[in-house]
């Protein structure tokens, strides 16, 4: 055992520690897929040249929070 921690004990350290990092791991996921995703269009647009002014950013949060 770790300092005399019980087993229950552990587990539970264990599976915070994993809720964290995966709730952390989430949110950076989405803010970077997010910010990939309009690059990517922003370069699409330069390369079939369209005017950039026609462009804006789309965003749905009903698509986001299913």
């Amino acid at each position: 055992m770790l300092l005399g921690m019980k087993k229950g004990q552990i587990s539970r350290l264990f599976a915070g520690e994993t809720l964290c990092i995966g709730s952390i791991a989430l949110a950076v996921g989405l803010v970077l897929g997010f910010a990939i995703s309009q690059g990517v269009s922003l370069a699409a647009l330069r390369l079939f040249a369209v005017e950039l002014d026609k462009f804006q950013v789309v965003f749905f949060c009903k698509g986001t929070f299913l």
